[in-house]
């Protein structure tokens, strides 16, 4: 039977999102030099990531709270001092009139949706697929994982996730890395954070274009169920774009909607 979906469950949902964010910004802090100039500063409740030089899903405030209004001013210029760039995701339960007038009057405007799922019953399709192979990531395939991290996503091999942060993560127990084969050929990656209270984050994935359509992320979500449910876990969570293929297949392997948060993001003045 699944949870019901209380205030509490929510929070812990998003939580859990949090630390996978957590644990990749880390993973490029370890970095020698720390290039990107991570940095990670709590407000009350809430806590700012931010790194220079990255994209804004980098540098965001997560688990903000109405609590946490009277930081706003010292968040604002925390990202001011480094990327002004930066979002703001607001869940269901922790919005309120107060805060959404305060932001607005800061410049901030709501940019978007992201949307949570989570199950604790998943349905595992298994497709036959003799062609399909998944392999939990080892210290030698590091480097392999990351080329298809970034053929994958299309990113440029210069990233700043690369073998050097997912050698951070692999050797991190609460983590798992996945390679997909199509044949001998690797063909997609997926991630796997395993939360202190038991709760299975499905993290980020992605498939070669060449090799898309051919059942690869399925096949690789069957097999972070599988290793959720046997490490004990009595939650599984995953956020995507709604209406994705992503969005897809989780639904068809049992996940339900948690809640969509709004995202948020201030107008920059050229």
């Amino acid at each position: 039977m699944e949870l019901i979906l209380t205030n509490d469950l929510v929070k812990r949902i998003e939580f859990s999102d949090f630390e996978v964010m957590l644990g990749r910004m880390n993973a490029i802090r370890s970095r020698c030099g720390n290039p990107y100039q991570v940095e990670i500063k709590k407000y009350g409740q809430s806590t700012a990531l931010s790194a220079r030089g990255l994209p804004n899903d980098f540098n965001k405030l997560w688990c903000f709270e109405p609590s946490d209004l009277p930081f706003l001013d010292q968040i604002v210029e925390f990202f001011d001092s480094r990327n002004p760039d930066f979002k703001i995701d607001l869940i269901p339960t922790s919005i309120s009139e107060e805060m959404t007038l305060k932001l607005n009057q800061k410049g901030f405007f709501q940019e978007g949706f992201h949307t949570a799922l989570y199950t604790t019953t998943p349905t595992l399709l298994e497709t036959e697929m003799s062609s399909v192979k998944i392999l939990e990531v080892r210290d030698v395939e590091v480097q392999l994982f990351s080329e298809t991290f970034c053929k994958s996503l299309e990113l440029p091999p210069t990233i700043a996730e690369n073998g050097e942060s997912f050698s951070y993560l692999q050797q991190d127990p609460s983590w798992s890395l996945y390679l997909g084969f199509i044949g001998d050929k690797p063909a997609g990656f997926s991630m796997m954070y395993i939360a202190n209270d038991g709760v299975a984050c499905l993290a980020m994935a992605g498939t070669i274009p060449e090799y898309r359509g051919n059942g690869l992320q399925q096949a690789m979500l069957d097999r972070r169920l599988k290793d959720a449910k046997t490490k004990g876990c009595d939650l599984i969570v995953a956020q995507c774009e709604y209406g994705t293929t992503s969005f897809r297949n989780l639904q068809r392997s049992g996940f339900r909607i948690a809640f969509t948060k709004s995202v948020w993001k201030r107008q920059i003045l050229a």
